[in-house]
């Protein structure tokens, strides 16, 4: 479960430049999609865009006139062979909001990529476009920070091959669970991990409104209702 509030860490020193955001939507949607608090999964219905400069705000000293943030998001396109009930139509509300509203985001879609043996969707091509996207970036562009926001361990090979090219590097962790630890030859000072909380994603909500995207949810997730209804109540 996301934690609630924002601690603030540490700042890294670094030249005001271009910096990159690199978001892991699946990891991110996992970490809201529960229906209980009710006001929890609102918190998705987020301007990436907007998220990413307030990230690059916390993690760089860096005075935000000086710098230029590009945020790319990467997710999966819902299919026929994968979807719930109503679950494309909602894919494409979300997108649609979130690119009439964060039109300057850079959105990675791909496919679904497997089944697992349970039956659950597996997203593995999403992970390895968006860490050969940050290896392409730290070779043709090196930004003069990263922001990274996954939970996912298995980019801590990634992580670690940032810090040996010297970029420093703040890792946002959507769900309550320990940050990896990064090997003892690695220089600590490159490195910031914090939690994306409840109160930063409450910055940046989209101003599209949400209710008919829950609605539909609702009708294939019963338990999402208090959800609904908590979104109602905020627009009463």
């Amino acid at each position: 479960m996301m934690k609630p509030l924002f601690e603030p860490l540490p700042q890294l020193d670094v030249a005001p430049r271009y910096f990159t955001v690199y978001i892991d939507g699946y990891n991110l949607y996992m970490a809201i999609n529960h229906p209980k608090p009710d006001h929890l999964l609102g918190l998705g219905w987020c301007n990436y865009q907007r998220l990413g400069a307030l990230l690059v705000e916390k993690s760089f000293a860096c005075p935000a006139e000086k710098r230029r943030v590009e945020v790319k998001y990467f997710t999966s396109k819902v299919d026929d062979r994968t979807a719930h009930k109503g679950e494309i139509r909602r894919q494409q509300m979300w997108l649609e909001a979130l690119k009439l509203e964060a039109p300057m985001l850079n959105e990675k879609t791909i496919r679904w990529g497997i089944w697992s043996p349970a039956g659950q969707r597996k997203e593995k091509k999403t992970d390895v476009n968006l860490a050969l996207e940050i290896t392409r970036d730290i070779i043709n562009i090196r930004p003069s920070g990263i922001v990274l926001v996954s939970g996912d361990l298995d980019f801590q090979p990634i992580v670690e091959d940032v810090l040996d090219k010297g970029v420093p590097i703040a890792v946002f962790i959507p769900d309550d669970h320990s940050p990896y630890n990064v090997g003892p030859a690695k220089d600590g000072s490159l490195v910031r991990f914090a939690y994306l909380t409840q109160d930063l994603l409450g910055q940046c909500r989209l101003k599209a409104d949400f209710i008919p995207y829950l609605t539909l949810k609702v009708e294939s997730q019963p338990e999402f209702r208090p959800c609904l209804e908590y979104e109602r109540r905020r627009h009463m």
